[in-house]
């Protein structure tokens, strides 16, 4: 080996560190040497013994980092080399492990271990491949002879085939040189994504078996399809090819799938996406071709035909107008499939009466964004954003929620009706349709439709986006019903009449506010699904962020800003999450949270080992407006009293908090606000506050491999006024400040690691130095640190790498607290 590594150059510490390895102490080993890095952390022959230690642990990922960290400091150490290429190849990577070991070679030609080393390595990559001629695959489309596989013919098949093992990577490829078995009753069941070439023979009989059919039946088993529809995606995205005979396949395959179900879902998708990008182009007839009048049309077809009217302003028919209902107001599911046949029926009777030339929808300001994620894997490692394709903007017909008002009421009047008969007797004798059979007596029975149709609706026609009632006003409105007053008994009847249809109410909790009053509507649509797994935390602290800014009797902007920042960039919520949490977050501006709630959540909810991330921030909230009030204490004081957190633990979080702030005493520009809100004759709360709201409209929306929709907000919302949220300033480094921080200079960009708050960054250069610590020792050294909290001080660093990386950069386990080895290895920006 190099001179190098001579026994001069192993000090006394270093031969220690050594002979606990060799006396298989490796935990002790790990130890000293992170010990001689965090006093060194130049000290190569440290971080190879520390290597040396992991592996022989079993921890062969974080030995491999250690070892490339030895070969940064060191990179001409042919020995560093020939430990990365042994490691590399215990973890399977063998090519790697070659191209590590040529390099070892290369700095020391003439030692006879590297090139033994070197052979082994060699013969066993050698042997991985595979010897195969490759061979082209074919797409089985419109052919004049047909395909034939073995037993099986095909005229038209629309799929992949290969004479032999293909080196296109496309799992939907049929290689007809693989044997085919026979019909089996044990045929077992393909995996989620499958592979023409994995399946075994009985497994291909049946598949051929379908696709010698024409695909025209639901095999049990709905790997086949997906392993068809894979090819379909192909022959579209790749080889852009086929468009018109493959959107004609989509339908065929759409009668053979039930709906709801994911293979539904994914035709349907493929569908709009497909006529997405020629929808503007088509004449009415041809949209007439693509699209006969038929129930079976998904949510993203819907709003595809949608737009395409909006844009040729044409009035849509009584069927596109139930779909939306079914779709996007969630009205009608709430009876069996006969029962909803049935009052469709009876509501494109009702709607060809009242919209004899249809229904004309309005325009929206706001475009209708459509992304398509393919199925196939091919296609998913072909495109960013697992499979993201590019998205299509067309013309948003579903903007204005109250447009769609006269067809929910044409659907209660449906759902009153018995029969077509009844219909049909109603409209010939007063040419209108008679609702309730009302009893004239005076002892008249409380109606929840009643208060629908006679005093919520107009609350909702005479508002296009937020709709905030009060309940107590429901009793001093004059309408048409008599002897009605609606009590507390009646409140969660009429709130579950508002949920059927179609509204969500906010907030979820009745005791969740002071008043026990106000309450807003959303409306509630299938392709927004339920709420995301986030959600309830989110509005948590949203009240409990209230609570705080409300205990001063004032609301700063710099507060309200704080607070939107901390929902939108902490927790990953979907575009109904921040539509709720929007128009709660109006609410809570005038009408405060009950802390009495609040508390009893902290207290039976929130783990003692979160208490303390609660707890900054709060005092972030406090400290926002550079302005601390006796009340505000008070308020803090109360909610941690009840999570047990010492107040000495508080005052140095507050103190350092100014500190790092540079906090003033200076006065902010306040806002006052109304601490109760009196509606005149039922009318709704205006929103004419001057403050940060969050927006849950002018957002990029990405969808991940789950479906679910991650929202990444790039600001507050601002009302229509002149006055701009207070911006605030976040405590970031410059280039002098950053001198000082080695590795982070070395492995981050600047334009990344100004992203970050610098009061994190001895933290995180830290974790670079040293990469794994103890619980205990990382907590005195973010004590040393003046920050408060191992788990507030994790949670930031975190959210920080998942901004610009995508993945955690700090990992806490029962064995400690260490940086991530795969994000380091993605981030590493060597700029020497």
């Amino acid at each position: 080996m190099n001179s190098e590594l001579s026994s001069s150059s192993i000090s006394d510490s270093h031969s220690h560190g050594y002979a606990l390895i060799h006396s298989s102490n490796f935990q002790k080993a790990i130890e000293h040497f992170n010990h001689l890095i965090y006093n060194n952390s130049k000290d190569y022959l440290a971080y190879q013994g520390l290597s040396i230690s992991l592996e022989k642990q079993g921890n062969i990922d974080d030995a491999i980092l250690s070892i490339s960290k030895a070969i940064e400091i060191n990179p001409n150490l042919s020995t560093l080399y020939v430990f990365r290429s042994l490691f590399l190849l215990k973890a399977n990577k063998n090519s790697e492990a070659l191209i590590n070991i040529k390099k070892g070679l290369d700095l020391d030609p003439n030692n006879e271990i590297t090139q033994n080393i070197f052979r082994t390595i060699q013969e066993k990559t050698n042997r991985e491949k595979p010897k195969f001629i490759s061979v082209p695959i074919n797409w089985g489309g419109r052919r004049k002879n047909g395909v034939y596989i073995q037993k099986f013919s095909f005229s038209n098949p629309l799929v992949y085939w290969s004479q032999g093992k293909s080196d296109s990577i496309e799992p939907s490829c049929i290689d007809v040189t693989l044997p085919i078995g026979s019909y089996s009753n044990t045929i077992k069941r393909l995996p989620s994504f499958p592979n023409y070439s994995n399946l075994d023979p009985d497994q291909r009989y049946l598949y051929l078996s379908w696709l010698h059919e024409g695909r025209k039946k639901k095999l049990e088993d709905d790997g086949y399809l997906f392993l068809y529809f894979f090819g379909l995606e192909r022959r579209i995205f790749l080889d852009n090819e086929d468009y018109g005979p493959i959107l004609n396949e989509c339908y065929n395959l759409k009668k053979i799938v039930s709906s709801p179900s994911s293979n539904f879902s994914f035709i349907s998708s493929f569908i709009a996406y497909l006529l997405g990008k020629r929808i503007l182009n088509l004449s009415n007839k041809e949209l007439s071709n693509f699209y006969p009048p038929n129930d079976e049309i998904g949510p993203d077809e819907l709003k595809v035909i949608l737009s395409w009217y909006i844009q040729h302003q044409k009035p849509i028919s009584g069927l596109l107008s139930y779909l939306i209902l079914y779709y996007f107001l969630n009205v009608p599911k709430n009876f069996d499939k006969k029962t909803i046949r049935e009052k469709r029926d009876l509501f494109l009777k009702l709607f060809k009466h009242y919209y004899p030339s249809g229904f004309t929808l309005q325009v929206s300001r706001f475009p209708y964004r459509f992304k398509y994620y393919a199925a196939n894997p091919t296609i998913r490692d072909q495109f960013q954003h697992n499979g993201s394709i590019d998205e299509i903007i067309l013309q948003n017909p579903i903007g204005k929620k109250s447009q769609f008002n006269p067809l929910r009421e044409l659907w209660i009047q449906s759902i009153n009706l018995k029969s077509i008969d009844e219909l049909n007797n109603s409209l010939e004798k007063n040419n209108e349709i008679i609702l309730n059979k009302k009893d004239s007596s005076s002892n008249k029975k409380f109606q929840l439709v009643d208060v629908w149709e006679s005093i919520i609706l107009p609350f909702i026609n005479n508002e296009d986006e937020d709709i905030i009632i009060s309940i107590s006003e429901f009793n001093k409105l004059k309408t048409p019903i008599e002897h009605i007053t609606i009590d507390s008994e009646k409140i969660s009847s009429i709130i579950s009449f508002i949920k059927s249809q179609g509204y969500e109410v906010v907030p979820s909790n009745y005791g969740a506010l002071e008043s026990a009053d106000y309450v807003g509507l959303v409306l509630s649509t299938p392709n927004s699904e339920s709420h995301s797994i986030q959600y309830n935390t989110a509005v948590f602290f949203i009240e409990l962020g209230m609570h705080i800014a409300h205990a001063d009797k004032k609301i700063t902007s710099e507060e309200l800003n704080y607070l939107s920042d901390y929902v939108t960039n902490k927790f990953i919520l979907n575009s109904h999450d921040l539509e709720c949490i929007r128009l709660y977050q109006k609410i809570l501006i005038s009408h405060p949270p009950n802390i009495n709630f609040i508390l009893k959540r902290v207290k039976d909810k929130v783990p003692f080992h979160k208490r303390e991330i609660i707890a900054s921030y709060i005092v972030d909230i406090i400290i926002a407006d550079n302005v601390i009030h006796d009340l505000e204490i008070a308020s803090l004081s109360q909610v941690l009293e009840s999570m047990d957190i010492p107040k000495s633990e508080v005052e140095i979080l507050i103190q350092n908090r100014l500190i790092k702030l540079n906090i003033q005493d200076e006065s902010s520009s306040l806002i006052s606000i109304k601490t109760s809100v009196s509606l005149d004759k039922g009318e709704l709360i205006q929103s004419n506050y001057s403050v940060p709201i969050i927006n849950s409209e002018e957002n990029n929306v990405i969808i991940d491999k789950d479906d679910e929709i991650v929202v990444i907000l790039d600001g507050v919302f601002n009302n229509n006024q002149d006055k701009k949220p207070v911006e605030r300033k976040l405590n970031l480094i410059n280039k002098t400040d950053l001198m000082k921080y080695e590795l982070l200079q070395h492995y981050i960009d600047y334009s990344v690691i100004c992203s970050l708050e610098k009061q994190y960054y001895p933290v995180l250069e830290a974790l670079l130095n040293n990469l794994k610590w103890s619980n205990k020792s990382f907590h005195a050294f973010v004590k040393e640190n003046n920050l408060f909290g191992i788990n507030h001080v994790i949670d930031a660093l975190n959210m920080w790498s998942i901004t610009h990386y995508d993945d955690y950069v700090v990992i806490e386990d029962d064995n400690g607290i260490f940086a991530n080895p795969e994000l380091l290895s993605k981030i590493i920006v060597d700029k020497v």
